[in-house]
């Protein structure tokens, strides 16, 4: 698993010679989270950050689930348990957000919210509470075909 945060300054087009007045560009900052799952070798668990946004997708951009303000958490957080195909062993009945997926790769691309132009603070939000790790009860991983 692989993990960036990154802060991305979007700019307004201006049709003049002037830049845009601050207030615009502080309206525009964004930081964005992107990680890649690997479900080879069993479920997966995300435990998302409170007041962010995003879907997980599988290998070929389907949807899995979606995380934070339009996802099962309301944007309050949560742990979410991403499900490889096949996977035939136990699942919690309750405390995740299941979300069972085509393929053995996830990808997650996720916008946290930045409040009164505190960058810094929305990092440490994602930084703090964001945690990714292997289900307890991983099964062993399935043989498959060559794709050659």
């Amino acid at each position: 698993m692989a993990g960036y945060v990154k802060t991305l300054r979007i700019y307004p087009l201006a049709l003049a010679d002037n830049p845009p007045p601050t207030r615009f560009i502080d309206a525009w900052l964004k930081v964005y989270v992107t990680l890649c799952f690997d479900l080879e070798d069993g479920p997966v668990v995300m435990v998302a950050p409170p007041d962010v946004l995003g879907p997980v997708d599988d290998a070929f951009f389907r949807f899995v689930t979606d995380v934070g303000r339009t996802g099962p958490d309301k944007g309050k957080g949560g742990k979410y348990l991403l499900v490889p195909p096949g996977y035939e062993g136990e699942l919690p009945d309750e405390g995740y957000f299941i979300a069972p997926s085509r393929t053995y790769t996830n990808w997650l691309l996720m916008r946290a919210y930045v409040h009164d132009g505190d960058v810094a603070g929305a990092v440490k939000r994602v930084k703090d509470n964001m945690r990714v790790y292997r289900w307890p009860t991983a099964m062993p991983r399935p043989k498959r075909r060559s794709s050659i």
